[in-house]
């Protein structure tokens, strides 16, 4: 962030980093680079965003009191491919990662305001 930015800033760019990293476990290193408003895939959608640092993939949603948190290292990620939802809307994402135990497992996030947005800077992160 660059020095000229209103003290206000400064100060909710750092809140919203120190939340992210304690929110998620993650090192003092990471810091939020974007955001996207989504939901995630499981039971029923889940509406929350979808955080990410150099290093990581976060999504976190509370809803009626239940926290849903996902993890994606981009060191474990394999895929990170663009999905329809109904068969025809093209506004989904689904990220293929090994968990700590070596096994795939499949996010499938949906709802994005700009999808091609959210996965253009998803994958220029993966691939550095």
């Amino acid at each position: 962030m660059a020095s000229g930015a209103p003290p206000q800033h400064r100060r909710t760019s750092m809140n919203k980093n120190t939340n992210f990293r304690v929110k998620f476990g993650l090192p003092e290193e990471e810091h939020v680079i974007a955001d996207f408003s989504c939901a995630i895939q499981k039971e029923v959608l889940l509406h929350g965003r979808l955080y990410v640092s150099a290093q990581y993939m976060c999504f976190y949603s509370k809803i009626f009191g239940h926290t849903t948190m996902e993890v994606m290292p981009f060191a474990r990620t394999v895929a990170i491919e663009k999905r329809n939802t109904s068969l025809f809307i093209p506004n989904a994402i689904e990220i293929t990662y090994r968990q700590g135990d070596g096994a795939p497992a499949r996010r499938f996030f949906t709802s994005f305001k700009d999808r091609d947005e959210a996965i253009t800077s998803l994958r220029k992160l993966w691939d550095e």
